[in-house]
């Protein structure tokens, strides 16, 4: 039972890691206003998910719509901290990532 929802949340870890080290690099570089409008679209998204979700699979809809809410946010902070040149190169990034995914 709770494997199918641990499942459904382990897509969204390696996305999570992603935009903790986003979100980082962005408190660097002061622009905490992004990170915040960011949070709370993604917290509208998520609740819209398991609103939705949870009618057609339950609790594991909801662990989804959660790790499809972390990918959004991933997504959306990585598009405007590359648009406004916070990012310098994004391997860096990725490479950061993976280290701290695998620590």
């Amino acid at each position: 039972m709770t494997a199918n929802s641990l499942i459904a949340y382990s897509f969204g870890l390696f996305f999570f890691v992603i935009k903790e080290v986003l979100n980082k690099a962005a408190l660097a570089a002061k622009k905490t206003k992004i990170t915040f409008k960011i949070a709370i679209i993604s917290l509208f998204i998520n609740l819209i998910f398991n609103i939705v979700f949870s009618k057609y699979y339950g609790y594991v809809g909801i662990a989804a719509s959660t790790s499809l809410s972390i990918l959004i946010n991933t997504i959306i902070l990585l598009y405007i901290l590359d648009k406004q040149k916070v990012l310098s190169n994004i391997k860096d990034l990725i490479f950061v990532s993976l280290m701290y995914f695998f620590h």
